[in-house]
């Protein structure tokens, strides 16, 4: 058995990624783990040094380490170089631990979820062979909405966001995935279609990732534990776990005031 498949599902944070990847990985021939931010961390912010080529040493190890403990292999850390400039080896590494992880589970396929990833798509690219990207599109009034009750909940782990950074924020990402609109290897999703017809999108997805569809894409909270891993003590990680439902505009009506919402 080898790998066929290398999946990314980027977005805003807040707008569904996670559940669908625990709808790819709920396939039996995906495999998956929780968010292992592996590129956000390794690939340098200077675009002079991104050109090069360059990495960010010491964040790419811990991050390569942490990647490793996701997948519950220890081993695994023996394919972590021990030092260097450039961000390849590290891809390298990255692309070998899941690629073992997931055959050692007699799995071909694997999908990595990190939302902020859209950022790093061009590295991305370059680096793991045959990378197929799906970017999750959702309705920028419930992902801010989302973002800020969750910030309310846990401001420890979220911390403090304005109103308007948010929807700087959500701006940002959506102009950054309609970028690669049209290109090989990207597929979009709408999350408000994925809630009113899971089959049907999820089939153009498994198509898309060279997948058969298979009935346990539909069966998401079976792969919840795995792609939501440590984050389920905290509340809002709750829904993977959940049925779906339409809950369009009902926290963005709770969680702010109306000139909030005009502003918005």
């Amino acid at each position: 058995m080898k790998i066929i498949g290398r999946y990314f599902i980027v977005g805003s944070a807040r707008s569904g990624t996670t559940l669908l990847q625990a709808m790819v990985a709920a396939h039996p021939r995906v495999y998956s783990i929780p968010e292992t931010h592996f590129f956000c961390e390794s690939v340098p912010r200077s675009r002079r040094r991104r050109w090069l080529g360059l990495a960010r040493p010491q964040r790419a190890r811990a991050a390569l380490i942490g990647v490793a403990r996701l997948t519950d292999q220890p081993d695994l850390e023996s394919l972590i170089p021990l030092s260097g400039r450039f961000l390849r080896p590290y891809a390298r590494a990255f692309v070998e631990i899941m690629d073992t992880a997931a055959l050692r589970q007699g799995k071909d396929c694997w999908v990595e979820k990190t939302p902020h990833h859209v950022d790093y798509i061009p590295s991305i690219a370059s680096a793991v062979p045959g990378a197929r990207f799906v970017h999750v599109i959702r309705d920028g009034r419930d992902v801010v909405a989302s973002q800020q009750f969750a910030a309310r909940q846990d401001p420890g782990y979220w911390g403090e966001w304005t109103v308007r950074r948010l929807v700087e924020l959500w701006n940002q990402d959506v102009m950054t995935s309609m970028s690669h609109l049209g290109r090989p290897g990207h597929e979009f999703v709408s999350y408000e279609t994925l809630i009113e017809d899971r089959e049907s999108v999820l089939r153009r997805v498994a198509r898309c990732l060279g997948l058969e569809f298979d009935e346990a894409m539909l069966h998401h909270e079976r792969a919840a534990s795995a792609v939501v891993g440590w984050r389920k003590k905290h509340p809002w990680m709750q829904n993977p776990f959940q049925p779906v439902e339409d809950t369009r505009l009902k926290k963005f009506h709770q969680v702010f005031t109306e000139a909030e919402q005009d502003y918005i």
